[in-house]
């Protein structure tokens, strides 16, 4: 190849790496990257010491938050890890779509295989007021785990598997989304249906309570966002989105929705539109608070882990 040739082909190489490059707005505060790629949860344990992400591939990363290089364990599983969640005592929860379950101990860096479910976990929730796991299943089932207790499977109530799942921070309600748009709480310690909401048209991808417990807020795939007064179960107010909802963050005065087009979108309580709007160049799959109210952290499905300003 003559120089003039070789020239081209590098100014071409360039430029291809010039267009792939994201362009970050100032929100962007850093980046962090790890060998492993297709990231597509995260979650921080109790303490917000350990960051934590599970991959398509099988594999968890985490970091020692801040700054730490990152540490990936062993391939768990050839199957893709569908959700990960961290007790208050210190032990990792990943399902992945082979209907297994595994558990890490932060503290001893000990695996536990907990007992083989019948179908894919698609969510995991866990209940701050006790050491307690809600592992929301594909075919529609509830399975409670709790130390030195067997395992406990409850039909959800769903027409069709289960989509999300959570615990209130006061530990009074376990609340589930489904397929079938359906929001069905119940109580948390006998597990009794105490209502049922419908107002999704398909199925309820995030539900996140805010800190004190009082405000419930819950997106579905087609974008509508609907926030909830959990006294009384009673919608107070409907937004929508132009995507999908991938995630959900609360704050003190509104919360932060992701989606698959690209954008982290601030709401507030008191307003109908938008009160801030990110482009973070890449589709995000899920979303972490960070260690302020002010931070949110999101993968995309590659191996970066991006950290956004919020305020």
């Amino acid at each position: 190849m003559g120089g003039v040739g070789l020239l081209v082909v590098v100014l071409i190489g360039l430029g291809w790496m010039a267009f792939n490059r994201r362009s970050l707005p100032a929100e962007h505060r850093r980046s962090f990257t790890s060998s492993v790629d297709r990231l597509t949860s995260v979650v921080f344990d109790a303490e917000r010491k350990l960051l934590i992400a599970g991959s398509a591939e099988g594999r968890v990363v985490f970091w020692n938050w801040p700054d730490a290089a990152p540490n990936v364990l062993d391939r768990w599983s050839a199957e893709p890890l569908t959700a990960i969640a961290v007790t208050r005592d210190g032990l990792l929860i990943a399902g992945c779509l082979s209907n297994d379950v595994f558990g890490w101990g932060l503290a001893d860096n000990q695996l536990r295989k907990l007992p083989e479910l019948n179908s894919p976990v698609s969510c995991i929730g866990v209940r701050s007021k006790a050491i307690e796991l809600g592992l929301g299943l594909k075919n529609g089932l509830i399975a409670v785990v709790a130390p030195e207790k067997k395992m406990r499977l409850i039909q959800s109530g769903h027409r069709g598997g289960i989509s999300s799942l959570c615990y209130d921070p006061t530990g009074k309600y376990l609340v589930t989304g489904g397929g079938d748009g359906r929001l069905i709480w119940r109580d948390a310690q006998t597990k009794k249906i105490a209502r049922v909401s419908h107002v999704h048209q398909t199925d309820v991808s995030s539900l996140c309570f805010s800190a004190d417990g009082k405000q419930l807020v819950s997106g579905d795939w087609n974008g509508m966002i609907v926030a909830w007064d959990v006294a009384d179960g009673k919608e107070r107010h409907r937004r929508q989105q132009p995507d999908a909802v991938s995630g959900l963050v609360m704050l003190s005065d509104g919360f932060v929705t992701a989606s698959w087009d690209n954008r982290l979108r601030i709401w507030a309580w008191d307003t109908d539109g938008i009160v801030r709007e990110i482009n973070t160049g890449r589709p995000i799959y899920a979303m972490a608070e960070g260690d302020n109210p002010s931070l949110v952290l999101t993968v995309s499905n590659t191996s970066e882990l991006d950290e956004w300003q919020l305020k």
